[in-house]
Order: C-alpha cells, then sequence, then structure tokens
C-alpha cells in the first residue's frame, strides 16, 4: 500500500469523518448531562421524551457516537479496522433509531427533524461503511 494509490478526495473525507464524530461525542455528552434546569426550559412533551429515555437507548446513541469516532481514527490511520468499527456504530445507529421510531412518539414531539436528522446520521454511517469496505477492498487500507 502506498499513499499514492489512494484517491486524492480520501484524505479530506477522512477528517471531515473525524469532525463529524467528534461533534455526535459531543451531542452524546450534552444529552447524557442534561441538568434539571435545561429539561425545565424546554416544552413539556419534549423535556418528557428527553427524561424518559430508557437507559439502553442512551448506551446505544453512545456505542454509535464512539465507534463512529474510532472508526473514523482507524481510517486516519489507514487501518481496515474501520469497517468493523463502523459495523458495530451502525448497530448503534439502527438501536437508538429503532426506539425513536417505533417506541416513542419523538416525529410528534420533534417535528420533521426528528427524522432528518436520524436519517442524515444513518447516510453518512452507511457511507464511511462504504469508504471502509472500499479501501479495504481497494488496497487503501492495511
Amino acid at each position: 500500500m502506498n499513499d499514492s494509490t489512494r484517491p486524492g478526495w480520501f484524505n479530506g473525507v477522512v477528517y471531515a469523518a473525524v469532525a463529524w464524530n467528534i461533534i455526535g461525542v459531543l451531542q452524546f455528552i450534552a444529552h447524557i448531562t442534561i441538568s434539571n434546569e435545561q429539561l425545565l426550559e424546554m416544552p413539556v412533551e419534549q423535556a418528557l421524551l428527553i427524561s424518559q429515555m430508557p437507559d439502553w437507548v442512551n448506551v446505544a446513541f453512545g456505542i454509535a457516537v464512539i465507534f463512529g469516532l474510532l472508526g473514523s481514527i482507524a481510517l486516519v490511520m489507514k487501518k481496515a479496522l474501520a469497517l468493523h468499527l463502523f459495523l458495530v456504530s451502525m448497530l448503534g445507529i439502527l438501536t437508538q433509531n429503532y426506539y425513536s421510531f417505533f417506541m416513542s412518539d419523538s416525529v410528534d414531539v420533534m417535528g420533521p427533524a426528528a427524522i432528518a436528522i436520524p436519517a442524515m446520521v444513518f447516510s453518512i454511517g452507511l457511507l464511511l461503511i462504504w469508504l471502509s469496505f472500499k479501501g479495504k477492498n481497494s488496497g487503501w487500507l492495511e
């Protein structure tokens, strides 16, 4: 493997993936550390949606963002392990979305953002899986 075999866009996409996943980790931290005062400032339905979320959904959220960040770091290091890390991240994404779409009233409470944001997260997750799979098969990753 040598750097000249990777397409020119590879590094830019990889560093964007790191930034995206750092933002995800920060969102996760903000979510799990939300204070009662912050909840009181929200509309009641939104505060209830957040405060009544089961712990397993928070665990899925954490798995999604932490493994996504680890996968992105693996891509920076040009390691094929990124594929496995992104697959675990996708399991977290799917688990969290299952709760949001089928076990809670998040779409009613949050409106279109409750569909748009998870759709974007899922799409980016799929693209990162594809990139790591393509990178592994093309010899861009070791």
